[in-house]
């Protein structure tokens, strides 16, 4: 199973800020959704957008909910990595090619699922 959205605006975060949720197969978490300029709406389709690109091919998707954070899928042939990405510049360039191991050598945190979850997710 996979899925991403904005959670209704009747479920806040500790201070008020709207949340958003992320289903990866049996892993469930809630992150801080920070929309900007653009309206929830247009989150939730800019992410329908990267993840249909990669559904198409497209070896990565970057899922922003922040300015500087994001959900990176990553996908290997019909599996795809997900890790949550922090990039202090807002560009996420340096994470255009997954890594095992951080700079210290410890290994980073990702949840894996398959291909067809997240082409189930988006209709496809």
């Amino acid at each position: 199973m996979f899925s991403i959205r904005v959670l209704p605006e009747s479920e806040r975060g500790i201070e008020g800020e709207r949340l958003g949720e992320i289903i990866i197969d049996d892993f469930r978490e809630r992150f801080v959704c920070v929309p900007g300029d653009e309206s929830v709406k247009q989150m939730e389709n800019r992410w329908r957008q990267q993840l249909t690109r990669l559904v198409e091919g497209n070896k990565i998707a970057v899922l922003s909910h922040d300015p500087r954070m994001a959900w990176v899928v990553y996908r290997e042939g019909d599996q795809c990595f997900v890790r949550q990405v922090l990039s202090l510049d807002g560009t996420f360039v340096d994470h255009t090619v997954r890594q095992m191991n951080s700079g210290a050598g410890q290994q980073i945190s990702e949840w894996q699922t398959h291909v067809r979850n997240i082409q189930k997710f988006i209709g496809a």
